[in-house]
């Protein structure tokens, strides 16, 4: 049996399998971002909803500061576009979204960057170019509130949503959350309600679910919202975490 716990001295996960090399020593969450929380959505019908509890902004430390990055030039209608890596800004796997009231919720709908309206997880045609949705939502008269990134099997991508795991007012991150945070150690970043954090990784989820609490992951017939918010710590690649992923799957979804 893989030991899932993971430590510098663990060799579980060295020369992971399905060719995934060595896994590298994590940096602590707060080193990664420090603080963020997110949503995963299916485009079409069914979709699962990001908090809609009115914590969009992250509330300043009792000092006055603020675990979140500021504003940078870079940001754009709340995107940081600079902070999302190249690989996946150069695949046409964009769409933009928007929120809309469903049975009395808001819920994140997906937008087809290139006409305006509903794109679909399963279809491709729906969606576009980074450039093309950055562009749409930048636009005056359109009404997204950012971009998205779709998951689709035929791609290497996999994304792990860990919901409600931050406190927006300090920044704390949830010890389990930590832990799923350390053991992928790739790109992370803070969800559009600040309360939970988006881990991006190259890898596919096992079977046998992709939900269990506040831990989702998907890699394909879902989008992720993407806000380029990675916290005070610095932009990380996508890494490939084919083993830490099927562990974390283990420990937190299946268990």
């Amino acid at each position: 049996m893989v030991d899932s716990a993971w430590s510098e001295d663990n060799d579980a996960h060295d020369d992971e399998q399905s060719g995934v090399g060595e896994f590298e020593e994590a940096d602590s969450p707060e080193d990664v971002l420090e603080g963020s929380s997110g949503t995963a959505t299916v485009g079409g019908d069914v979709l699962n909803e990001d908090e809609a509890d009115g914590t969009d902004g992250v509330e300043a430390d009792s000092d006055g500061s603020n675990p979140r990055r500021e504003a940078t030039e870079s940001d754009e209608n709340g995107v940081g576009y600079a902070n999302i890596p190249d690989e996946l800004t150069a695949r046409d796997r964009w769409v933009c979204w928007k929120v809309e009231e469903r049975n009395g919720d808001e819920t994140k709908i997906p937008v087809d960057p290139q006409t305006g309206g509903r794109a679909s997880s399963d279809n491709a045609e729906t969606w576009a170019s980074f450039s093309n949705a950055r562009e749409y939502h930048e636009h005056e008269d359109t009404d997204t509130a950012g971009i998205g990134f779709m998951f689709s099997r035929d791609g290497r991508y996999a994304g792990v949503d860990l919901d409600k795991c931050v406190d927006p007012s300090t920044g704390d991150v949830e010890p389990w959350a930590r832990d799923i945070v350390e053991r992928l150690n790739s790109y992370t970043e803070f969800s559009p309600s600040g309360t939970g954090l988006h881990v991006i990784v190259e890898g596919m989820v096992p079977p046998d679910g992709s939900r269990s609490g506040n831990v989702e992951m998907y890699d394909e017939k879902r989008y992720f919202t993407f806000t380029g918010d990675v916290g005070m710590g610095a932009q990380k690649p996508v890494e490939k975490r084919v083993g830490a992923l099927k562990d974390v799957h283990t420990e937190y979804i299946q268990s």
